[in-house]
């Protein structure tokens, strides 16, 4: 028969009836312990400086003292002894850049059915496995707060190689986060580029996950975001821009090289690398976007976090989805803008096809903007509208206005 282990709470209990001068034989009948049990744990609280007649705080202080040296010397027992028994499994999840010790527990309850507390398993790493102490550097960042609706953050982060099954091959892929800043609810998306395509299309993707739209985003200096990245005075990518109008969002752009400015998502970028991709393997992209929206509602969404002692999902329905703004009829559709040269033949070219711009702009570069339905040309300088065609459908036709040859 395996030997009980004493809780600490016991111990606390046998200590602390022992000091108010309980005998032995009392403590055996009123705890059920044996009395060589008894005997043993007064011995040991006496090697610490216990005795009788203490006073409450130098009683607390020994107990303290007990305690902690008996956590130190506890290194086997049936838990540690049943955790070893996955060691090799673990050494090869800690080879894993981004594996945690509370990742580690995951893994242990869904691939193994293996059920343990984290301060167990915390002890077992930390005495048996160096590989997991090298991990354990703290990076420190700036803690913000904000009213709930006001903010959301977002950037990209690389997360290594997924599996495209259009191209059939691993490709380099990243994660897309944003995160409310009152709830530190989050929307995660994994993604094979960085082009304004993809973030438009993310930042759909993540209004319509929450249900509304945060009145303003802080975002990283990428090119996808913004597209000079200068600290005081950012040129908003103009179709992100586009995009900003159309949710009614106001884009605040992060320094230059102070991720601090955006500590929470800054957080969060390492999350989906640590809770959703270390030591699991998808077959595909959409799988791992599956389970990525699983896990921001089910799991990191119920966990409680330091910074709020609440669930994100619960304080964003109580607090925070109220005061986001509504969702538009209709979602955006990302449009394209691109310099243009007018040529002799009054034309200007997107994508193969020959659009006509009035005579007296010949020789020059123009602003054209391109979405799934219209082609507008505008003046460099002004920004005027001169010249809107309906787009067309196929590669190297025409689309011509005989009005504007007439000088």
């Amino acid at each position: 028969m395996a030997r009980r282990v004493i809780a600490m709470i016991e111990i606390r209990e046998v200590l602390y009836q022992y000091h108010q001068g309980q005998s032995i034989k009392a403590l055996k009948r009123s705890l059920g312990l044996a009395r060589n049990t008894i005997r043993s744990l007064i011995l040991e609280a006496k090697a610490v400086g216990f005795r009788r007649g203490l006073t409450q705080d130098e009683l607390d202080a020994v107990l303290d003292k007990l305690f902690l040296e008996r956590s130190e010397v506890q290194t086997s027992g049936p838990i540690q002894e049943a955790i070893s028994s996955y060691h090799k499994v673990i050494e090869d999840w800690l080879k894993h850049p981004d594996m945690t010790g509370k990742q580690i527990r995951r893994l242990l309850a869904e691939q193994h059915n293996f059920s343990v507390s984290q301060r167990s398993l915390y002890r077992y790493l930390g005495q048996n496995c160096s590989e997991y102490s090298e991990k354990k550097e703290k990076k420190v960042t700036v803690r913000l707060s904000s009213t709930p609706g006001h903010q959301a953050q977002v950037d990209f982060g690389d997360v290594g190689k997924l599996y495209d099954p259009l191209k059939q091959q691993e490709r380099r892929a990243y994660a897309f986060v944003m995160t409310l800043s009152h709830s530190r609810y989050r929307f995660v998306r994994f993604v094979f580029d960085q082009t304004i395509e993809t973030w438009v299309d993310c930042h759909r993707r993540a209004f319509e996950f929450f249900g509304g739209i945060p009145k303003t985003i802080i975002i990283d200096n990428l090119k996808a975001g913004v597209g000079k990245p200068d600290v005081y005075d950012p040129t908003i990518n103009r179709s992100y821009a586009d995009c900003e109008r159309h949710y009614g969002f106001i884009v605040d752009p992060a320094k230059v090289r102070t991720p601090e400015h955006k500590g929470r998502v800054e957080r969060s970028i390492s999350l989906p690398r640590q809770q959703i991709l270390a030591g699991r393997a998808f077959a595909t992209i959409e799988e791992a976007n599956a389970y990525a929206l699983r896990w921001c509602r089910h799991d990191i969404g119920i966990e409680v976090t330091s910074t709020t002692g609440h669930k994100p999902y619960e304080l964003f329905v109580k607090e925070e989805k109220p005061q986001l703004l509504p969702l538009p009829e209709t979602p955006f559709c990302c449009p394209v803008w691109q310099k243009a040269k007018v040529h002799r033949d009054c034309h200007v070219v997107f994508q193969g096809s020959f659009y006509s711009v009035p005579h007296a702009y010949v020789g020059q570069t123009v602003d054209l903007r391109a979405d799934a339905a219209m082609v507008q040309i505008y003046d460099s300088s002004t920004q005027k509208v001169i010249k809107r065609h309906i787009r067309t459908k196929e590669k190297g036709q025409s689309v011509t206005d005989i009005k504007d040859y007439i000088l």
